[in-house]
């Protein structure tokens, strides 16, 4: 008996208390294990952080030796990414950060309450360092450059619910990698060093003024940059601008910086303004808007001086033009082509410049009564610009700059900006080109010229030319060379080339291509480029083209036939795509002339695509599906 009890009590485990205990000490020794292994990762993670910074900071001082410390923060992120340290991946440990300090020119890793974690014995001194932080945001832009940082924009830096593509800082600024046009603005009240690398847009400089102003340095590319105040430590230049614009302070245009134009305002604090240009430095011209800089106020190399003529509305502008011949012509306000009688026309001088001065050129030619202008792609025209004669060995070239360009037109055909066939260069430089008419053709440019008109060269920067869908951002009729730089299209295609335009090349690099016709259910056939001749060449250069068109329309990057020639004529068309393009389009090729063989040739050598029949134009051994009817093709 005693010794059936003994077994049943062998047999009935453990109490509830008992199991509760257990459960308890089980669950503090997963907590202190848990506790121990995050501890034990996040020391590993850090460990691998400063390891990082270690070798970066070992490449910087080499390269310090050989080639000077980095002008800017940008040149640390490249040098750190050709020998394979991506610095934007890192910190691996959250809270922890990289900051690069460029008075001393290293990397610190320091944790989120701001303490150096490494180098050791380093403290983060904001009054007597130049630091720089990373920032993926607006916000985070903000709450940094107040906290006396200067900012370094990531890849996926993304603006503030605003979206007008303005910042505001209050220390340095880099642009990294991004290459959307901002515009950025220097506040500063106090004596420091600021350094800016920018990849184009507008950088205005509100600093301190006077012996206790501070210095600006900037590197890369703007479009504009507005000197408001700076102080006599100066404003240096050692990249490329289109308008340096001056209102007070010392600048100093750098060896081996390119700037179109100085230009000191009309409104400029004259004791105050002092220029020196650099004799390797490449200054096209200057000019004095307030007509009163002694001789000194401009020193170095010598440039030439143009005098600015200020016009009002369209007739002061056409007189400007056509009967002073003015070399220089600044709007003071918006102008309406459409006041007394104007046809449209602006007979420009030999070298002619109009400064837009950031206002509107707006409203549309009028024809006389009983004229009939069919076929002319000019008709309606905001502006067209002109010679005034027929000497087919003029020379004429056009600048506009800063410039917004609007037709009024709501509906049919219209053309914003016509160019005759006697302009021999044309420019455009941070210019907005808009064309809203409906049930016709659209166009921000038309380019036209008889079969055997000398070449035009068009250069076109930091622009947009928006075109509804209908239309065309470019109506070439003409061979051109065509020039296109950090640049945005709309329209049913970006070019269309027409037969008299045959041996023409189209270079665009960073710009975009967007095609926005909407699909009807059967216009899906034309292409980002509408080729209707031969001997044509296309070069795209980190390009993206996208296909914004409604519904299921498959609008192709090249399409053939919208012209009154013999196909034969259409051979030699070169497409070359390089650089890191995406092109999203529905086919790369649409050929409604079906010749065989296919008169054209596609160097694909990067870039990402939809299209199923891409393997027609890539060599299977450089094409990789990524998803669905997507490819990105490799470079060779």
């Amino acid at each position: 008996m005693h010794k059936e009890e003994n077994e049943v009590k062998k047999r009935r485990g453990f109490t509830l208390v008992e199991l509760l205990v257990v459960i308890a000490i089980l669950a503090i020794l997963a907590t202190v294990s848990v506790v121990a292994y995050l501890g034990f990762t996040d020391k590993a993670k850090e460990s691998n952080d400063i390891g990082i910074i270690t070798q970066l900071n070992t490449l910087l001082k080499a390269e310090e030796t050989t080639s000077g410390k980095p002008k800017t923060m940008h040149e640390t992120v490249l040098l750190a990414e050709e020998n394979g340290l991506l610095l934007e991946k890192y910190p691996n440990k959250d809270g922890n950060e990289f900051v690069y300090n460029h008075t001393d020119n290293e990397y610190y890793l320091i944790n989120k309450k701001n303490e150096v974690i490494f180098p050791e014995n380093e403290v983060l001194d904001l009054n007597s360092k130049e630091l720089w932080k990373f920032v993926d945001n607006e916000e985070e832009l903000n709450a940094v450059s107040k906290d006396g940082y200067s900012v370094y924009l990531t890849s996926t830096f993304t603006e503030g619910t605003n979206k007008d593509n303005t910042l505001t800082v209050k220390k340095g600024f880099d642009a990294g990698f991004v290459q959307d046009a901002y515009t950025v603005t220097y506040d500063n009240s106090i004596k420091q060093k600021a350094v800016f690398h920018t990849n184009g847009g507008e950088v205005i400089v509100n600093g301190a003024s006077g012996a206790n102003g501070d210095t600006v340095y900037h590197y890369g590319e703007a479009s504009i940059v507005r000197v408001n105040s700076v102080g006599s430590h100066s404003y240096h230049e050692f990249g490329i601008v289109s308008s340096l614009n001056i209102k007070d302070g010392r600048v100093v245009i750098e060896s081996g910086s390119k700037t179109t134009e100085v230009l000191v305002t009309s409104d400029a604090v004259v004791d105050n303004v002092k220029v020196e240009i650099d004799n390797g430095a490449t200054v096209e011209r200057v000019i004095d808007d307030t007509n009163q800089l002694p001789n000194t106020s401009i020193s170095g190399q010598e440039v030439p001086q143009l005098q600015a003529t200020h016009v009002k509305n369209i007739t002061e502008l056409d007189n400007a033009l056509y009967t002073k011949k003015a070399k220089y012509v600044i709007f003071d306000n918006d102008i309406n082509t459409n006041e007394l009688g104007f046809d449209g026309n602006l007979i420009t001088a030999d070298s002619t410049i109009i400064n837009g001065n950031g206002y509107k050129l707006y409203g549309h030619r009028t024809y006389p009564s009983g004229t009939n202008p069919v076929n002319n792609y000019d008709y309606k025209a905001t502006l067209r610009l002109t010679t005034g004669g027929q000497d087919t060995n003029a020379k004429h070239k056009v600048e506009l700059n800063n410039l917004t360009i609007e037709n009024d037109v709501t509906t049919g055909t219209a053309t914003t900006l016509a160019v005759n066939t006697f302009i021999s260069d044309l420019k455009l430089s941070n210019v907005k080109l808009i064309n809203n008419a409906t049930n016709g053709k659209p166009i921000c440019i038309v380019n036209n010229g008889q079969k055997d008109a000398a070449n035009i060269n068009v250069e076109i920067n930091n622009s947009i030319l928006q075109a509804t869908d209908s239309g065309y951002a470019i109506y070439n009729n003409r061979k051109a060379t065509i020039n296109v730089n950090q640049s945005t299209f709309y329209g049913w295609s970006a070019i269309y080339m027409k037969e008299n335009s045959k041996g023409s090349i189209y270079n665009l690099k960073e710009t975009n291509l967007n095609c926005t016709k909407k699909y009807d259910g059967t216009s899906n056939n034309f292409g980002t480029f509408a080729i209707a001749t031969g001997y044509t060449t296309i070069n795209l250069d980190n390009c993206k083209v996208q296909n914004l068109m409604e519904g299921t329309a498959r609008h192709a990057l090249l399409s053939f036939g919208y012209a009154e020639i013999d196909a034969s004529e259409a051979k030699e068309i070169k497409v070359d795509v390089t650089g890191d393009d995406t092109l999203v389009v529905g086919d790369l090729v649409y050929d409604s002339w079906g010749i065989k063989p296919l008169p054209y040739t596609l160097s694909l050598t990067g870039g990402l695509y939809s299209d199923k029949e891409v393997s027609k134009y890539v060599a299977a051994t450089h094409m990789v599906k990524e998803e669905n009817t997507l490819y990105r093709i490799v470079r060779k």
